[in-house]
């Protein structure tokens, strides 16, 4: 595992231990992320840390695991690094025991303190494809 890999790993180890700060200390400070859920972007670890907060006061799902099923695929070149793949999760909700699959993609970029998440992307395709000329943006 490179250094890139183990901030990755070190930043979902943090997710499923519901350990926000650990989580937090991935993401270099001018950070973007297109979460998935309610909301559109994210910039900056300020961000970050109040999504956090949110998601702590009130956890929509709690995560049991993670397991890559595509992935994790990735390159470090220089100062950067990207790693995508398709990873499953299994959490609970208040519909009980649930798992599902999404599409997550980061770029790191090596620091002076080390490696961190400039840019985060977790999506799922739409259930629907878009028509010629619709936007995809509502």
């Amino acid at each position: 595992m490179n250094e890139a890999e183990a901030v990755r790993e070190a930043y979902m180890n943090a997710v499923l231990n519901e350990d926000p700060e650990s989580a937090i200390a991935q993401y270099a400070d001018d950070t973007c992320r297109f979460p998935s859920g309610p909301n559109w972007f994210v910039h900056g670890v300020e961000e970050v840390r109040k999504e956090w907060s949110e998601w702590t006061d009130h956890p929509p799902v709690r995560y049991r695991a993670f397991r890559w099923v595509d992935g994790p695929h990735g390159e470090v070149e220089g100062s950067l690094a990207w790693i995508a793949g398709v990873l499953e999760q299994d959490y609970d909700s208040e519909h009980g025991p649930m798992s599902r699959q999404i599409r997550v993609s980061m770029i790191l970029r090596k620091e002076a303190d080390g490696w961190r998440i400039a840019m985060e992307h977790n999506s799922r395709p739409s259930s629907t494809p878009y028509e010629p000329g619709e936007s995809k943006y509502r």
